[in-house]
C-alpha cells in the first residue's frame, strides 16, 4: 500500500508536473532513467555480462538523451558504482 501511494505521489509531484508543463520532456525522461540506473548499480554483480550490458545502454541512453546534463546524471550512479568496486576489491 505504500509502494503505490509513494509512485501516486511522486507521479504528481510539482517537479514533475512542472517539466510536462514546461514541455521539458528530455529532462523528464532523463530523471526517469537515473533511478534505473542507480538501482543497476546497487545490484551489480562483477562479471555479469548481463548486468554490464544493461549499465551500458540504459548509461549510453541517459547520454543521448540529455547530453548537456549527462555528467549530472551519470555521477550519482557512478559514485555508487566505483564505491562498490573499491569495496569489492579491498575484500
Amino acid at each position: 500500500m505504500m509502494q503505490i501511494a509513494f509512485v501516486t505521489l511522486a507521479t504528481v509531484s510539482g517537479p514533475l508536473l512542472n517539466l510536462v508543463w514546461a514541455n521539458n520532456f528530455d529532462h523528464l525522461l532523463a530523471m526517469s532513467i537515473t533511478p534505473i540506473i542507480i538501482a543497476l548499480a546497487f545490484i551489480l554483480r562483477w562479471g555479469s555480462i548481463i548486468d554490464a550490458v544493461l549499465l551500458g545502454m540504459f548509461t549510453a541512453a541517459e547520454v543521448y538523451i540529455y547530453p548537456e546534463m549527462a555528467t549530472l546524471f551519470v555521477m550519482p550512479p557512478a559514485s555508487f558504482f566505483w564505491s562498490g568496486y573499491s569495496v569489492t576489491k579491498s575484500r
